[in-house]
């Protein structure tokens, strides 16, 4: 591969990723673009977000509704699935930097895509909820899904309202734009303790000096953490910490969805 390789790994990589992403995602994401673009295979990167929005993310969802009667293996081929969601997240990026074929649709279309990791979260609560025949799981998921979607329905009428000054932002300056963080609920999200996680995160990486690490908790933690860990703990047999972690996500996320709700009532409502 040598020097063709290294100028294409900066241009398709971030300059900063996330520990997960840098350990199990870039390493295969980033050889696999290079392939596509140097035998000129005809795959973009709008179709890969095509095959996780209507092929891998649907299958997944019809097996976790299969799973609590087909019984442990399917979770263990649900957390597979789902690595394949981010990895198809990491390439479809690595593509479109990679081959310099970046767009506004592309960005939207990867967003769309990204949404339904949302859903799987929702459904693998409620699925190993009927799993182990748990009623606080199963209402648990569905109010965070009553919660989530009601939050989503205040957020579209305040961009369709124009209650938001309406200027153009990049993916970057959305993440530190205050009136983005008010309404996406990164205010929020910090004073729930997530500031604090992150900052320790800050302060360890001035002693393991990695490079290139974004020590923050970003897209594949979060879903590591709350969708391919519980699938796996179900597949080798530890319910009871399947159930008391699951609790603990439902608790914190509907927590955090009524914070926004309330938020949002009282800045533009």
């Amino acid at each position: 591969m040598g020097k063709e390789f290294k100028e294409f790994c900066e241009i398709a990589r971030h300059s900063k990723d996330s520990l997960f992403a840098n350990m199990f995602l870039n390493p295969v994401t980033i050889r696999t673009a290079y392939f596509i673009k140097k035998y000129g295979l005809k795959i973009t990167a709008n179709q890969v977000s095509y095959l996780r929005l209507y092929i891998l993310s649907p299958l997944i969802l019809f097996l976790l509704f299969l799973a609590p009667t087909f019984g442990r293996s399917l979770y263990l081929f649900i957390a597979i699935l789902f690595y394949f969601i981010l990895f198809t997240d990491w390439l479809d990026g690595a593509i479109a930097r990679g081959t310099k074929t970046t767009s506004e649709k592309g960005e939207f279309l990867d967003s769309v895509a990204d949404r339904t990791s949302i859903i799987i979260f929702f459904t693998i609560i409620i699925s190993i909820g009927l799993f182990l025949n748990s009623n606080f799981l199963i209402f648990g998921g569905v109010l965070l899904f009553i919660t989530k979607t009601f939050n989503l329905m205040m957020i579209s009428k305040i961009f369709y309202s124009n209650l938001l000054p309406q200027k153009q932002l990049s993916s970057e300056e959305r993440y530190k734009d205050k009136n983005m963080l008010k309404i996406f609920g990164g205010e929020d999200a910090k004073k729930m303790g997530i500031g604090k996680i992150e900052s320790i995160l800050e302060k360890s990486n001035k002693y393991l000096k990695l490079e290139r690490w974004n020590p923050k908790i970003t897209v594949p933690e979060r879903y590591f953490l709350t969708i391919m860990v519980p699938a796996l703990l179900i597949f080798f047999g530890f319910d009871k910490i399947t159930f008391y972690l699951l609790s603990f996500f439902a608790i914190a996320f509907n927590l955090f969805f009524i914070r926004r709700i309330i938020n949002l009532f009282k800045s533009y409502f």
